[in-house]
C-alpha cells in the first residue's frame, strides 16, 4: 500500500475522503466548505495522507498545525476501512504523519471520545499526558493526548 499526500488527491478521492469522514464521525460532521478549508488552508498549515488500495479509499489521517500556536500540529482524524484493518495500515499512516509533522512541529495533540477508547493506540507513539479535557456537544468525555517532538542537535 502506498501513502499518498493530499497534494496528489484527484476530486473524486477528496469526495470519497468527505463522504467518508461524515460517515464515520456523525457526531462531528464538517461542511464541505470547512473540509476544503481545513485541507487547503494558507501557508500549508494542513497536513493529511492517505492510503489507497486498487483505487479504493483504505484510509486517512488529518491534521492542521493550529493558527497562532507555530509550535502545536492537531491532529483530527484517523480513520481505515473495516476490510484495511488488522494490517498495519494505522500504524502506517500514523508514522507518516508523525514523521512528515515533526519536521514543522515541536508538539502535536489529539483528542478522542471515550466511545473510542484509543488512549493504548496512541501511546504507542510516544502520546503521553493522558487526560479529560472537557466534553463534547452530546456530553461524552474529550480525552487529550500530547506527543513533544525531540528534534536531534545539528553540532
Amino acid at each position: 500500500m502506498k501513502i499518498k499526500s493530499i497534494g496528489s488527491a484527484t476530486k473524486r478521492q477528496l469526495d470519497a475522503i468527505f463522504e467518508t469522514y461524515n460517515k464515520t464521525f456523525p457526531k462531528s460532521p464538517w461542511s464541505r466548505s470547512y473540509f476544503d478549508s481545513f485541507l487547503f488552508s494558507s501557508k500549508g498549515r494542513a497536513g493529511f495522507f492517505m492510503l489507497n488500495r486498487n483505487n479504493n479509499l483504505c484510509g486517512f489521517i488529518l491534521g492542521k498545525k493550529q493558527a497562532g500556536a507555530s509550535d502545536e500540529f492537531n491532529l483530527s482524524a484517523l480513520w481505515v476501512n473495516k476490510n484495511c484493518r488488522s494490517k498495519g495500515h494505522a500504524n502506517a499512516l500514523m508514522e507518516k504523519f508523525i514523521s512528515e509533522t515533526s519536521k514543522k512541529t515541536e508538539k502535536m495533540y489529539l483528542h478522542f471520545r471515550d466511545s473510542n477508547n484509543l488512549q493504548a493506540f496512541y501511546s504507542k507513539f510516544g502520546f503521553i499526558n493522558h487526560r479529560i479535557d472537557g466534553q463534547y456537544k452530546n456530553g461524552e468525555p474529550k480525552h487529550y493526548m500530547e506527543l513533544k517532538i525531540r528534534r536531534k542537535s545539528l553540532s
